[in-house]
């Protein structure tokens, strides 16, 4: 070969530009806004260079910008395992918890039913502690009810897990020490599922209970549907409501809009026709009902509800509660 063919070829392999490897080509799409890209290309690098502490804290800071911050954080700490003194897999992990959602909430409500004829009214005081964990969530509930010149306290716990994208299953259980009017004990379960998951999603609910008064045991199924519009500021929401008790079923139906008319102001409206319990005893229950929740920042809010109920048979009752609640 002579000397201008070996130097015209060196040549032309200078001329070819040298293709970036995954984690020069993840870093800049990282910083061009393309995270899923980025860490597609970093799991492809760090499954051949695993000690690679510099990739890793590139994946963990993409794994934040997807929105998937346990695996995110479990990414970062990794990289301080490896070596402590790196910065900004701190400032990851700082972000991490600066952005993560409250995990409990407080909710307390209070609330009077005034009854019509010379029946005394109704004294309703409710408090609920839920905590949040990733895909997990559990609650206390308490409950406590003046009716009939008589005091009841119920208690119930419940868990819901997530089992995939967009589906949860929930079961609860409960009970009323010597109860007079609620239930002597009651069991659940539910299920929701999100069929589109866009910003104005379809959600299929479900919710079952049995319980036991002291007048005999009831069944409830509450299937229902979910439709938001407007971006997801306005939603429907619509059950069949069917129970079973005192031998013999009824069927009735309940409809609900609620529409987020401002930031932190949000209103809702509805009504039923459907079958209740007043001690345990099936009865039909005509209600009209709506109310309002307000923000108080970011973690505080307050709410307020007003409801009528006409029954056929029994005291008409018309219901008022006040409430509020934090996260922290």
């Amino acid at each position: 070969m002579t000397p201008f063919l070996v130097f015209a070829g060196m040549a032309s392999v200078a001329l070819v530009p040298a293709q970036p490897s995954d984690y020069e080509a993840a870093v800049a799409a990282r910083r061009a806004g393309q995270p899923a890209e980025a860490a597609e290309r970093l799991e492809r690098w760090l499954a051949a260079h695993p000690d690679d502490v510099d990739a890793r804290l590139q994946y963990g800071l993409a794994l934040i910008d997807l929105g998937r911050p346990r695996d995110a954080e479990r990414a970062l700490r990794q990289v301080l395992a490896a070596a402590p003194g790196y910065e900004d897999a701190r400032l990851g992990l700082a972000r991490i918890d600066r952005d993560r959602p409250p995990r409990w909430r407080f909710d307390l409500d209070g609330g009077a039913s005034q009854l019509s004829g010379r029946q005394p009214d109704w004294r309703e005081l409710a408090g609920q502690l839920r905590y949040q964990d990733g895909e997990s969530a559990y609650g206390l509930r308490v409950e406590a009810s003046r009716r009939f010149g008589r005091s009841d306290v119920y208690a119930e716990v419940a868990a819901e897990r997530s089992l995939a994208p967009g589906f949860a299953v929930s079961l609860i259980a409960g009970a009323t020490p010597d109860a007079d009017f609620r239930p002597v004990w009651q069991l659940g379960a539910g299920a929701r599922w999100r069929v589109r998951a866009t910003p104005a999603p379809t959600l299929l609910t479900l919710d079952t209970r049995v319980a036991h008064y002291r007048s005999g045991t009831v069944a409830l199924a509450k299937p229902g549907i979910e439709q938001y519009v407007a971006g997801g500021r306005l939603w429907g929401t619509a059950q069949l409501i069917v129970l079973r008790g005192d031998g013999r079923t009824q069927i009735g139906a309940l409809g609900r809009i609620d529409a987020e008319v401002s930031d932190g102001l949000r209103l809702f409206a509805g009504a039923a026709n459907a079958p209740d319990l007043s001690e345990g005893v099936p009865l039909r229950d005509r209600s009209l009902f709506g109310g309002v929740e307000a923000s108080l920042g970011d973690r505080r809010f307050l709410r307020f509800s007003i409801a009528r109920h006409d029954l056929p048979a029994g005291a008409d009752r018309t219901d008022f509660s006040v409430g509020g609640g934090i996260r922290f």
